[in-house]
């Protein structure tokens, strides 16, 4: 049950992770965008080795990640060429449909685009929803742990 318990370094750990979301969310800019993707492949790289010595948490983060991290960023899944425009993430997702309308709603309370500033506000939006999978990739890994630990703990409670 020690485990379990919210420690200082733990609640630093969300506050850094939430705090560079929220920084990179109200930004849009290519460089928030490089980083949390930076960070996220890197969790993601850490859980699959960590899978192997550490337990049962960080095999589900690590599996639960990349199938989110892969499906959302892999553009073999996409909508056909020439369709629509050109983005990083799969559009086929429903958490697509919700990061855009999130990120339309703050692209309004950027400056309107005119002339080559609108090329600007395409790519803030396309980064903007590039962070919000990178979140939600975090959040699914998250969660995959969780459920693998409780899957590990009730499979040695029973045995």
């Amino acid at each position: 049950m020690r485990e379990n318990r919210l420690t200082i370094a733990r609640l630093l750990g969300l506050i850094l992770f939430f705090g560079v979301i929220f920084a990179g969310l109200r930004s849009g800019s290519n460089d928030w965008f490089k980083l949390t993707y930076s960070l996220t492949f890197l969790a993601l790289v850490y859980a699959a080795i960590a899978a192997r010595y550490r337990g049962a948490f960080w095999y589900g983060f690590a599996v639960a990640g990349w199938a989110y991290f892969v499906v959302g960023f892999g553009p073999w899944i996409g909508s056909p060429p020439l369709t629509e425009p050109l983005r990083a993430v799969n559009r086929n997702l429903v958490s697509s449909v919700v990061l855009e309308i999130v990120s339309g709603t703050m692209s309004r309370h950027d400056s309107s685009p005119s002339g080559s500033r609108s090329m600007l506000f395409a790519m803030h939006w396309a980064n903007r929803d590039g962070i919000g999978h990178c979140v939600l990739t975090v959040l699914f890994a998250i969660a995959g742990g969780l459920g693998s630990r409780s899957l590990a703990r009730s499979r040695t409670s029973e045995g």
